[in-house]
């Protein structure tokens, strides 16, 4: 009777311990606590290729979106679509399988390092909005910064923005004011005083942050058109959020009030 009881009792904690693996490593629901700072789009700032930590190729981009228990994303060439289970700080991911197009020798090599890495992820860690991806002998294999919300991608124009008034300003009579968001993260555009340059994140939309704001020309504006173009880049500067409708993008600032809006121009 004894034996039996034993042998019962370890069958038991064997199919037990084999639960809980398969809870921790097979599963195909994460805790959605855990799986928190993954969820949303990120875009690939280094990668490792062997011994080495290697930027992102100019002019190229590689994504990567977590949505509950999916993954997906480009990997500069293919797309590709996996799931992914997380424990704590644990990130396994599974079944990601991506085509095999040509394409430059340098694009294809950044992408089948790219996806070698994400099959070796171990762990991960967020800080300072950079998503990190190690190895289970912690070496660093992927850092990626908040990506972009496909919606905003594309050729705004501005219809009205805050210059400081009680209402918003309409851009003058034959001025145009124009913002083109990147998927890369870059944005750019026109103003009556030149071109401008900078950067988003949408790491969790709404939420929109514009930053590095700068018009890039060697021209002397009028003093009216370089207050009017100081404005628009003061009005992008201060977006915490957006709203999209009916082909119009509004950028609202941490108060919830409207600081810009667009149209598609495309």
């Amino acid at each position: 009777m004894t034996r039996v009881r034993a042998g019962l009792v370890a069958t038991l904690c064997v199919t037990a311990f084999a639960a809980t693996l398969a809870a921790g490593c097979g599963g195909t629901q994460n805790d959605p606590e855990a799986a928190a700072p993954l969820i949303g789009p990120w875009r690939m700032e280094s990668y490792r290729d062997g011994d080495q930590l290697k930027p992102l190729l100019p002019d190229s981009h590689v994504t990567c979106e977590f949505a509950a228990d999916a993954v997906s994303g480009d990997a500069g060439i293919d797309t590709f679509a996996g799931t992914y289970r997380v424990v704590n700080n644990d990130l396994r991911l599974r079944d990601v399988q991506a085509g095999a197009s040509e394409g430059l020798p340098e694009l294809v090599a950044q992408q089948k390092a790219f996806l070698e890495d994400l099959d070796r992820t171990r762990h991960f860690s967020v800080a300072d909005g950079r998503l990190t991806l190690t190895a289970a002998n912690g070496d660093v294999l992927v850092t990626l910064l908040p990506g972009t919300a496909a919606e905003l991608v594309g050729s705004w124009r501005c219809t009205a923005y805050d210059a400081g008034g009680a209402s918003l300003t309409k851009p003058a009579e034959g001025a145009e004011f124009t913002a083109e968001f990147g998927e890369g993260g870059s944005v750019s555009g026109a103003t009556v005083a030149g071109p401008f340059v900078g950067a988003y994140e949408t790491a969790d939309a709404p939420a929109l942050r514009l930053a590095d704001l700068e018009i890039l020309s060697d021209s002397v504006a009028a003093d009216a058109e370089e207050k009017a173009a100081q404005d628009f880049l003061a009005a992008l500067g201060e977006t915490a959020s957006y709203e999209l409708g009916n082909g119009t993008l509004s950028l609202k600032d941490g108060r919830g009030y409207v600081v810009a809006m667009f149209e598609s121009a495309e």
